[in-house]
């Protein structure tokens, strides 16, 4: 039966800290009693978390502390006298100004004696966690945190707290995958669904970032790929752009007319049509044709069809990649000879 959630309301980061922090205190052995299925499963995440970084559970936790906000870390979880677990938690916000690694080295200065496991959880989506991992620290995003909620609830754990959450971030994930089963005219601006499109998009092109971009009209969800020196393709939401990107303020309203004129001319002995945008801006990413129509091709039922989709993004890289040619290669030096 449908009823109000709490995480429905209580939606930040600390409250997910805290029940990150409920579900991880559930470990401790003396809640054993008290509830066997949630001990079993806070006791599963404890463990999964732990294993990321290759540390091996103990076999028994006489001592478990759990920590929260700790010298400005999210989570900290002392295990025995031998373990400090360092838990960055996220929802939608994105790690900043280097703090994974000050927090790494304020715990292992803290406690020089024991193991260290850090782990970036997110339950929200990006598009690389290259610098994360850089940082020292090991994933564990939402589909890790559902399989082990799942686990637990498979295992008879019938906790209020509990069952409202994992109905929380199965209703993200729904959202998230809904790309597949919602005709591309009724995405409309859903940012959960784009970044789940946007993120198979990446997958199959190996190549490409997305994010939200916020602007006075409201803002958008773009993916920005193939670059060819200063010339690249942006994905805006249903539109697609041959964008050039110009540092030299001084330069970028020649540098807009230059490479128009010369994709415009390359696309009409192309399979794609474009257009000039509807104005043409100034500033550092300047778009200066969009596609004609929907990149975002779909089946008989209105469905996204992936493949179909790919080949039409595949041919704007080949229009551009022509394009960019075309412009730099040096004039010919043939000549006619008229004799003398």
């Amino acid at each position: 039966m449908d009823k109000p959630n709490l995480f429905d309301f209580a939606t930040g980061e600390l409250s997910q800290d805290a029940f990150v922090c409920w579900l991880l205190t559930w470990a401790n052995p003396k809640y054993r009693a008290t509830d066997e299925a949630l001990h079993r499963t806070g006791r599963a995440l404890l463990e999964r978390l732990l294993g990321l970084s290759g540390i091996v559970p103990p076999g028994e936790v006489a001592a478990l502390e759990v920590r929260r906000q700790y010298k400005k870390i999210d989570i900290l979880v002392l295990v025995n006298d031998d373990i400090a677990l360092l838990i960055e938690d996220k929802t939608d916000s994105f790690e900043h100004s280097g703090q994974l690694a000050r927090y790494l080295e304020a715990v292992r200065n803290e406690f020089p004696a024991r193991k260290v496991a850090a782990v970036f959880l997110k339950t929200g989506d990006q598009c690389d966690y290259g610098s994360v991992k850089q940082a020292g620290y090991s994933c564990f995003l939402r589909r890790d945190f559902l399989d082990v909620l799942r686990k637990g609830e498979e295992a008879g754990v019938r906790n209020d707290v509990f069952v409202d959450f994992i109905a929380y971030l199965r209703a993200i994930e729904e959202a998230v995958g809904s790309y597949r089963h919602v005709p591309v005219r009724e995405w409309g601006s859903n940012q959960r669904r784009w970044a789940g499109f946007f993120t198979a998009l990446q997958e199959r092109l190996g190549e490409g970032r997305w994010k939200y971009v916020a602007n006075p009209s409201g803002g958008f969800m773009c993916f920005h790929y193939h670059w060819n020196g200063d010339k690249y393709l942006q994905l805006e939401e249903d539109q697609l752009c041959f964008k050039i990107m110009v540092e030299d303020k001084g330069q970028q309203v020649a540098a807009w007319q230059a490479w128009h004129d010369v994709l415009m001319a390359e696309a009409r002995g192309s399979e794609l049509q474009v257009t000039r945008p509807g104005r043409r801006g100034t500033g550092t990413w300047m778009t200066v044709a969009v596609l004609t129509g929907e990149y975002r091709q779909a089946d008989a039922a209105g469905l996204l069809d992936m493949d179909r989709t790919v080949a039409v993004l595949k041919k704007a890289e080949e229009l551009l990649d022509a394009a960019v040619t075309k412009r730099t290669s040096p004039p010919s030096t043939n000549t006619v000879d008229g004799g003398g």
